[in-house]
């Protein structure tokens, strides 16, 4: 069995992969992440028709290794592509026992021809197999995510032609379609308020960490709304070029994080995992699925106008001719370490480099306050990140906390932070 509590069926506001029906115009929306365990990476593509199986017509005869297989659009289909598949054989007999999609394709609009190559032997049969097409509305395209496959937005794409990206790095199934992109989110907030300046996320999958001199390998580096458990995301999504268009709310964010278990992973098409205590192959339309959390139909009326971004970068900005304070400024408490990221919510000039962060082991930090031109130094104690097993509910928690001073490695060497412990002064609190 897998660790703690990652569940495979998604629920929003209590239902599992409901339909949302929306006018094309734009809408506020605050999400919670309410999950036990899994964190979001949502994301907006619109739905797509796919390859729903394949069906062995015949295994033929005389392979040795597993021949290679093509999947082409029909005639008269000018917009399918993208659908991978791969074939078995059965060593003994030299018979080709099942061909599997990989990626499921996207936009077809009719069944894709299957080619089998033929065997190596002479005197063998070529294997057959046909595919049938999935056009409900509730399905994500998919395709491989390798460079050249399709045209891929340049942050996908972010090494050099020719090398594996963090995105494109052949994983099983593929990555969404790029040509069905959705609606960008406009974040402009958080469980703590709103944020210094709206930002955009203009959707794109998952991203690892793969360099291998990093130790943050495999960790997640690329990502769209991001959000853990107990997190909050204040959201506009303007659906005004969408009208008519139906839309699949995706996650592909890994559980754990970092620590990926592909048997926690549940999506169209996935691998069998009976054999390591997974479960079966999703089919289409059906769960298990952690990735298509909900559809959202968007009305085919005359759209509102395109929602004016610029104006709400303005709204929050402050106004560097009258000074007159933004959204951020004037709803939070000033910031105590000025940093890059407060420049537009300030009117300011802040350090965009490490002088703004205090590392793990640091026991000060020297900044300049806002509206002073004096730094200033701030002492505290040696902190700590420890992990707690909870034993009532047999959870993991992770708690910041400090250092004790002159320990040894005989001693407890952590005063943690619980959730009722006050934030302003050291706490005696153990747990």
């Amino acid at each position: 069995m897998t660790m703690e509590g990652y569940h495979d069926t998604p629920m929003v506001n209590g239902t599992a992969y409901p339909s949302l029906t929306v006018q094309p115009k734009a809408y506020r929306f605050r999400i919670l992440n309410a999950a036990n365990d899994r964190m979001w990476d949502l994301q907006l593509y619109q739905a797509s028709n796919i390859v729903g199986s394949i069906v062995m017509a015949s295994g033929g005869s005389g392979y040795v290794d597993p021949p290679i297989v093509t999947i082409t659009r029909a005639p008269g289909d000018t917009t399918g592509y993208g659908a991978t598949a791969l074939a078995t054989v059965d060593p003994l007999t030299g018979v080709v026992t099942s061909v599997d999609l990989e990626a499921v394709g996207s936009g077809y609009t009719i069944a894709p021809i299957i080619t089998i190559a033929p065997p190596p032997t002479v005197g063998g049969v070529t294997a057959t197999a046909t595919t049938t097409l999935y056009t409900a509305p509730t399905e994500v395209g998919m395709v491989p995510a390798v460079q050249g496959a399709a045209a891929f937005p340049a942050a996908w794409t972010v090494r050099t032609t020719g090398q594996p990206g963090d995105i494109l790095d052949g994983r099983f199934g593929g990555v969404p379609d790029p040509a069905k992109l959705g609606p960008s989110m406009v974040q402009i907030g958080t469980e703590c308020g709103f944020l210094p300046a709206p930002v955009v996320w203009p959707n794109m999958p998952t991203g690892y960490d793969r360099d291998p001199k990093s130790i943050t390998i495999t960790n997640v580096k690329e990502h769209n709304l991001f959000i853990g458990p107990a997190e909050r995301a204040d959201v506009v999504i303007d659906f005004s070029a969408y009208a008519g268009k139906t839309l699949i709310l995706y996650n592909d964010a890994p559980a754990a994080v970092p620590a990926a278990d592909l048997r926690l992973d549940y999506f169209t098409n996935d691998q069998d995992q009976t054999a390591t205590g997974g479960t079966v192959k999703t089919l289409p339309g059906y769960g298990p699925n952690i990735r298509t959390l909900m559809q959202i139909k968007v009305a085919a009326v005359t759209p509102a106008p395109a929602y004016n971004l610029a104006a709400l970068k303005a709204e929050f900005a402050t106004n560097t001719t009258t000074g007159a304070l933004g959204v951020f400024a004037r709803s939070q408490d000033p910031i105590i370490v000025p940093q890059a990221p407060y420049n537009s919510a300030y009117n300011g000039n802040f350090p965009a480099d490490t002088r703004a962060y205090a590392r793990i082991q640091s026991t000060s930090l020297t900044f300049t306050p806002i509206g002073t031109t004096s730094a200033v130094t701030l002492p505290f104690q040696p902190k700590a990140i420890q992990e707690l097993f909870e034993n009532t509910y047999g959870r993991m928690a992770a708690y910041l906390g400090v250092e004790l001073p002159f320990t040894n490695g005989g001693n407890q060497t952590t005063i943690d932070f619980g959730y009722i412990d006050p934030p302003t002064k050291t706490s005696t609190r153990r747990t």
